[in-house]
């Protein structure tokens, strides 16, 4: 199978086919979210370019030198060199024009990287390959070479090893979707990932096509949304120094800009996408970024992928929507210094020590009920309950007692709203 088109209604492939990106785009479609059509060149459509470059000289000097940090630029230079050079063979050509089919001539589409690493639990790999907008049919084939080249980027192959991905088997699909024409783009996250609260949703926004968020070149206009309650926390207007706009015969724009004096969308719209992330992250059953678009007023959704930098609470320390909020201190990192759980055998030796000393000190167990508890384990990590803990003693007292510790957690904790 070269080539799977969305949405569509066929079996759902394997991401080691499609990647991370074109699996979640294709479920997304079949949840019946507003996702830009077009198709998936897979793995297997790229499969003789690998052979060609496995069989050169320059990729059997990468084999042995990949370990190689100071050498690793000029690996991938010489390879991406060898790849620039490939053209699509007739099945290839064949499979593409199939896709492209159903597509006018005048059609538009987005070059997108594929890789079965990308988008998944554990690496996101945003912003990492390339990605070429605003693609005429002619131009594809270009478009395709370029995008397939950056799986070879020093900057991929080093996020790769930090995530202790091989390197001797590279593999790519790519996704080719239908352009949209944005008058306004961005990315949502369906916890608030600068505080890891659950219950609050952010949209970051700006005029034009996303690419500029992504990249980290302008500075979006940032909406909070509280999702139990569907009010809108706060909006800070950002300065959207730059914006990226396409070509009506393909192609981008970059344009700078003044600080703008109004926000790229409206609250309504910012309630939109609130509605839409809530579905995505409640399907996947957890925390998720998406990327999204609108074209006259219609929301489109163009990837989805798990945040990969928050804090994954275990589910007994989740309050209630609405419930008032229980502050949290991690001994296991602030004090033990451990980033990984404890062993099963090591938190329940400190589950039967704070049993033991809670029954001494105050005549009853509190570990079991983690609103009532001081310490407690839970998930292999042991923690404090603040928020009891701030009952008994003044906050001044602990955040000194915590700065002995850790100066990063009790300055959190002055700059904490207590109230909340």
């Amino acid at each position: 199978m070269m080539i799977v088109l969305f949405p569509d209604k066929q079996t759902l492939p394997l991401i080691s086919q499609v990647g991370g990106k074109g699996f979640n785009l294709i479920k997304m479609s079949r949840l019946g979210l507003n996702v830009p059509p077009g198709f998936i060149l897979t793995s297997h459509f790229f499969t003789p370019w690998f052979k060609q470059l496995q069989q050169t000289a320059a990729w059997e000097t990468f084999i042995k030198n990949r370990g190689d940090a100071e050498q690793l630029q000029q690996l991938c230079t010489d390879l991406k060199a060898i790849t620039a050079r490939y053209t699509l063979d007739a099945k290839q050509l064949k499979n593409l024009h199939d896709g492209l089919a159903k597509y006018p001539d005048i059609s538009l589409f987005a070059v997108r990287s594929s890789s079965p690493e990308e988008d998944c639990d554990n690496a996101s790999f945003a912003g990492v390959y390339d990605t070429v907008l605003g693609v005429n049919k002619q131009n594809l084939p270009a478009a395709i070479r370029d995008v397939f080249s950056s799986c070879l980027d020093p900057r991929v192959l080093s996020y790769k090893a930090q995530h202790h991905a091989g390197l001797s088997m590279p593999n790519m699909a790519i996704v080719i979707q239908k352009q949209i024409r944005s008058e306004s783009a961005g990315m949502a996250f369906s916890i608030n990932p600068l505080n890891n609260d659950y219950d609050e949703l952010v949209i970051n926004a700006n005029f034009g096509l996303g690419e500029t968020l992504v990249s980290g070149s302008a500075s979006p206009d940032i909406f909070i949304i509280n999702q139990p309650s569907k009010q809108l926390v706060s909006k800070t207007l950002g300065a959207k120094e730059c914006c990226l706009q396409l070509n009506k015969e393909g192609g981008t724009t970059l344009t700078t800009t003044e600080p703008a004096q109004q926000f790229s969308i409206s609250d309504t719209q910012a309630l939109a996408i609130m509605e839409a992330t809530q579905k995505i992250a409640s399907h996947y059953q957890q925390a998720m970024d998406i990327e999204w678009a609108l074209e006259k007023d219609c929301l489109y959704l163009l990837q989805a992928r798990p945040i990969t930098t928050h804090n994954v609470l275990p589910l007994k320390l989740c309050t209630r929507p609405t419930a008032r909020r229980r502050l949290y201190f991690d001994i296991t990192l602030s004090v033990q210094g451990f980033h990984k759980p404890l062993s099963p055998f090591t938190s329940d030796i400190f589950v039967r020590v704070i049993k033991a000393a809670t029954h001494e000190m105050l005549g009853k167990h509190m570990v079991d009920d983690v609103s009532k508890a001081l310490p407690f384990c839970a998930s292999g990590r042991l923690y404090l309950n603040l928020s009891n803990v701030l009952h008994l003693l003044p906050s001044a007292r602990i955040i000194q007692a915590i700065r002995c510790m850790d100066g990063l957690a009790a300055t959190a904790l002055e700059e904490a709203n207590l109230d909340r």
